[in-house]
């Protein structure tokens, strides 16, 4: 992660947070700008939450200073800090997958995106792809909210006629195992997504029988996958609260 400062007409003084995207991405990274304000009710709800933790425990967070906010001085050092601070919360598993980081890097985008997806503007969802970058790039492989993301992504990228797109992300959520998950313990979103991918498989003319396997083993399961909603149904029928685990 890298920090540094965006100037902004309004007095107000942005960070600019950059995260490195994923293997299989290949857009630019992804950008976050945050406030003092943003960075100071990490830290607060990090260390209520986790008054023990070790990365935590001295730190020493720039204090708010009532003149001078605009100095170089003053801009420089917060910007070090916040950098510093960033890296010891993603450098903690625990951390990391806190609701607080969480709310800090993508909760209230991935929420407002939602909200325009199932007021039915799925194209200013898929605008914000994003996300799934950043999820990908914070919260790694394995990571749930990761993997809802890219599946939401695939699922308003295919209702826009998105094919090439949808198909990437499909296939970089369901290369994303989850814990748990299995042919006979699916998780909610994975058998339509399983399902949708097969089309946009045979629709960019990849080959799809190890999918088709996968999707057979399930239905040897005894899961009836046609009475199953598609994904997109299933996706506008959640709110993020209940599509997010964070």
């Amino acid at each position: 992660m890298l920090v540094r400062r965006s100037d902004s007409a309004s007095r107000v003084m942005c960070y600019t947070v950059l995260v490195k995207k994923s293997p299989g991405l290949e857009r630019l990274p992804g950008v976050l700008e945050r406030r003092y304000s943003d960075f100071s009710a990490l830290f607060a709800g990090l260390r209520r939450r986790h008054p023990s933790c070790v990365a935590l425990r001295d730190f020493p967070f720039p204090r708010k200073a009532l003149l001078g906010n605009f100095t170089s001085e003053v801009i420089t050092e917060r910007s070090l800090a916040f950098r510093h601070l960033l890296s010891r919360v993603h450098a903690s598993p625990e951390l990391r997958r806190s609701p607080e980081f969480a709310e800090f890097t993508w909760r209230r985008e991935v929420c407002r995106a939602h909200r325009l997806m199932t007021a039915g503007h799925c194209g200013m969802y898929a605008e914000c792809s994003e996300t799934g970058e950043f999820h990908a790039g914070l919260l790694g492989d394995g990571d749930p909210d990761t993997f809802t993301t890219l599946a939401v992504l695939t699922a308003c990228l295919n209702a826009v006629d998105n094919v090439a797109e949808a198909q990437k992300y499909a296939e970089l959520a369901l290369s994303k195992r989850l814990p748990g998950s299995s042919a006979s313990n699916p998780s909610d979103l994975e058998v339509p997504l399983l399902v949708l991918a097969i089309r946009l498989w045979w629709a960019v003319g990849k080959e799809k029988r190890e999918l088709e396997e996968r999707l057979r083993q399930v239905k040897d399961t005894g899961i009836n996958v046609d009475a199953l909603p598609t994904l997109l149904e299933l996706v506008l029928k959640k709110d993020s609260a209940t599509l997010y685990s964070s």
